[in-house]
């Protein structure tokens, strides 16, 4: 990213990323998904009786 101009960052995307249209907002997004994912993960863990990945 150092590397990007900050102008394309701001350039709007087809389709808006939780409430971002612009490719920063959906960088920005990627790691909050993949958190949901692990809060997943952890949920199906504790519902089959294994301990949570820490």
């Amino acid at each position: 990213l150092s590397e990007v101009d900050p102008a394309v960052l701001l350039e709007e995307v087809d389709m808006p990323w939780v409430g971002w249209p612009i490719k920063l907002g959906a960088i920005m997004f990627c790691p909050m998904h993949e958190q949901i994912h692990a809060g997943q993960i952890g949920l199906l863990r504790r519902a089959l009786g294994h301990q949570p990945v820490r």
